[in-house]
């Protein structure tokens, strides 16, 4: 998984592999939520990402989400995410791998447009 973010950090010029990393993750926890309640939207910056041009994108340390849950709700989708992560470890860092080079691949060949992501 390392090689991949180097090369990720290498192709868009990142200073810092961290923030490639950080960013992936928060995708992630935002899918795994999407995937529990469909009530969860993406806003702020990292969702302006997906409509600026790839030389014009960056990396966020965050991602902005809004939702009609209640607290409750929120906290109860988390502690999911959580759990389901806690119950497979490896299964889950596997497919986190596998995606990595898919959207390696993908950004090698097409850039980061909404297109690509809408995908996912």
């Amino acid at each position: 998984m390392e090689e991949i973010i180097e090369s990720i950090k290498k192709e868009f010029k990142f200073s810092q592999s961290i923030h490639i990393e950080m960013l992936l993750w928060d995708f992630e926890i935002f899918a795994q939520l999407t995937a529990i309640h469909k009530d969860f939207i993406l806003k702020g910056g990292a969702a302006t990402q997906i409509y600026l041009p790839v030389e014009k994108q960056r990396a966020s340390r965050d991602i902005d989400l809004a939702t009609t849950l209640t607290e409750k709700e929120i906290e109860n989708a988390l502690n999911n995410v959580k759990q389901k992560f806690e119950e497979n470890y490896e299964g889950y860092i596997n497919s986190l791998k596998e995606t990595l080079l898919i959207v390696k691949n993908k950004v090698e060949t097409e850039g980061l447009k909404k297109k690509f992501l809408n995908g996912f």
